[in-house]
This record gives structure tokens, sequence and C-alpha cells, in this order.
């Protein structure tokens, strides 16, 4: 089979929905918050999609089906980019379509867990919900998770920030989700988020 790396213009991928009558559509499903972690991702770190391209194969007409990378894909187009690093593969009997079905399942998927108390205590200063690691509730607990280690009393909503566990009453959830929602809206993902918010404590009161 033959591999190409290659710089695909955004506008000629399309994302897999079973064009191909031996590839089934994506299997994988993602919400707009992934897009936009994902979004996040690509523009705090470019060059790692260097190290870790897209896979397509081709469709025709200048057209390339992406096969492995179609959250990526999708994110790169909310960004306007106009070329995204690529491989692109070109099967040639059936042997080389199995190995394609095979890699668009390896590339999606996931061996193993998270280590929760190893994030907390060792990895918590860097921001990895923004990096893609699912934030943490205890069984039960509804509260806003923003960070990840262990909640234990279920009746108490917190919030995870930096080290601290935060108590929460429901109306202050409300308003930190609100002011998240908020900030994603006009600017597109959520980083940059507590900086604004530590600008605005900062602001003078008409009592100061």
């Amino acid at each position: 089979m033959k591999k190409e790396r290659i710089q695909a213009k955004v506008a000629n991928l399309e994302l897999n929905e079973g064009q191909l009558d031996w590839l089934p559509k994506n299997p994988r499903q993602w919400s707009q918050e992934d897009i936009e972690k994902t979004k996040a991702s690509l523009v705090l770190d470019p060059d790692f999609q260097e190290d870790n391209p897209i896979k397509v194969v081709p469709l025709g007409k200048g057209k390339l089906l992406v096969f492995a990378g179609n959250l990526r894909t999708t994110a790169a187009r909310a960004l306007n980019w106009k070329t995204f690093e690529a491989i692109r593969y070109t099967p040639e009997n059936e042997e080389d379509q199995q190995t394609i079905l095979r890699r668009a399942i390896l590339d999606n998927g996931s061996f193993g867990a998270w280590d929760y108390d190893a994030l907390a205590n060792e990895w918590d200063a860097l921001p990895l919900t923004d990096w893609g690691v699912p934030a943490w509730n205890a069984p039960d607990d509804p509260g806003m998770d923003m960070g990840v280690g262990n909640v234990t009393d279920t009746q108490q909503k917190y919030a995870r920030v930096c080290g601290y566990q935060i108590p929460m009453t429901e109306i202050e959830e409300a308003r930190m989700k609100a002011a998240i929602e908020a900030y994603v809206e006009e600017n597109g993902l959520t980083i940059g988020f507590f900086s604004k918010l530590l600008d605005d404590a900062q602001q003078p009161t008409d009592e100061d």
C-alpha cells in the first residue's frame, strides 16, 4: 500500500460519513465542548500535529476522506486553518483496506485508565482538562469539578482548583457555569478564562 505524507488542504478534507462502501462511518461522537478543547489543543501546540498527522484516503476529484482524525479536522475547520498535516493511504487490495479499518479503530482506542491520584498530586499545576483529561467527580456527585482528585463528601459540591477543594453552593455553581459559557461564546475556547476571572476580581469597586 502506498503511503505519503502531505500538507492536505482543509477544504478538500471530508469527514468519514460512510462515503466508501468498504469503510464504515466514523464510530466516534463528540460534543461542542470536545471541539472547543480540541481547538485549544491545536492552538496551544500546533507542532504536535506534525508528529501526529491525521490519516486519509483518496475520494477522487482531489477530495480526501479522513479515517483517523475526524475531530481534529472539525477543529481545524473551526479555526479556519488552510492546511493540515496528513498521511495519505492509497489501498490497492482488500488487505490494505483491512489495515485501514484496523487503524481507524486503533487510532481512537483507549487502553488503560487515568491514575487520578497521581494527576492530582503530581500534575495538578497543568491545565489537564484543556489537554483532554476528563474531569472527575465522586459517584453521584453532580457538582462541577474544575480540576482532578477525590471528592469524598458526596453531599457537598466542590470545585477543584490548583490543589484546593472549594465548597460551592448551587447558586455559585450556576454562576460559574454561566461565566464559563459566556467566555467560550465570546472567545471560542476556555484558555484564558481564569486570567479574566482574576483580572475582574482585581478591578476596583465603587467602595474602594
